[in-house]
């Protein structure tokens, strides 16, 4: 089995195709603004990431993110390997969607409060890109320098 980091070709492709979508999200919310880009690779071996929302409204998780969205490079993913991500109802509940991290699968929800989720354990390596958009009343503190270019070089 192969990993999409032994693949640059795949990975750039997808990659590209994701910041082409999100200059079209860009376009459309002038109150928002685009975080940095978050790579996520879970190394297996029952790697997962617990319960958790990414943003509340008020508190230590006053973020001010609003909007998740998550790219998934993972050619040749199986159910066997796990790393579903689980959407909750509530933070407590003890079932709730799972979605397979599939290569190429676009999934979006929005976070202050709501949707709850985690990171079932995985058995193989799991590849993520994450980006948060974050709400007009945080825009100097965390967009300020929003420039992407430069993210993905080493």
């Amino acid at each position: 089995m192969q990993s999409i980091l032994t693949h640059p070709k795949i990975a750039v492709l997808y990659i590209a195709l994701f910041f082409r979508f999100l200059t079209v999200v860009n376009s459309t919310a002038q109150y928002w603004c685009q975080g940095h880009p978050m790579l996520a690779v879970y190394p297996g071996n029952g790697a997962a990431y617990g319960r958790h929302l990414d943003s509340t409204a008020g508190g230590r998780g006053a973020n001010g993110r609003i909007l998740t969205l998550v790219l998934y490079l993972n050619p040749f993913w199986q159910p066997s390997h796990g790393g579903q991500l689980r959407l909750l109802e509530q933070l407590a509940d003890e079932t709730g969607t799972e979605l397979e991290p599939l290569h190429g699968r676009l999934v979006g929800f929005l976070c202050e409060d709501q949707n709850p989720h985690e990171v079932l354990p995985c058995w193989k390596e799991r590849v993520a890109v994450t980006i948060w958009y974050y709400d007009g009343d945080r825009l100097s503190e965390r967009c300020e320098d929003s420039n992407l270019a430069g993210v993905f070089e080493g």
